[in-house]
């Protein structure tokens, strides 16, 4: 994880501001060059997006904030230019991808959705 992906996440993740490398944070959003990437909800869900621009800087902040909020099982991916939401289990070596949408919302409420729903747990 990038020293400037773990500094907005943690801020993000206490809810501090802070501002790095294209990115900042108010401590309730994410903003990687002005597109607002994940954010709480008034329900205080974190939810998240690619937000149009599904590129290797956007993923690698999405994945460092799935990293440090404890939901590293999770990960968004690329294969063939397509978008994955991707569970790894990593005693098993398991992997699990659901095609995503560059606009696509997901929350970490629907993360544990999907794992009750395909008994990834």
């Amino acid at each position: 994880m990038r020293k400037e992906t773990y500094k907005i996440a943690h801020a993000f993740l206490t809810g501090r501001p802070a501002k790095a490398a294209r990115t900042h944070t108010d401590g309730q959003t994410v903003w990687l060059h002005n597109n607002r990437i994940a954010w709480r909800n008034k329900d205080h869900d974190v939810c998240f997006t690619l937000a149009g621009w599904p590129t290797v800087t956007t993923r690698e902040r999405l994945n460092g904030l799935l990293n440090v909020f404890g939901q590293s099982r999770w990960g968004v991916t690329q294969r063939k230019h397509e978008q994955y939401l991707t569970f790894y289990d990593h005693l098993s070596g398991v992997e699990h991808r659901e095609p995503i949408g560059d606009n696509e919302v997901i929350s970490f409420n629907c993360l544990q959705t999907f794992e009750k729903e395909y008994k990834l747990c």
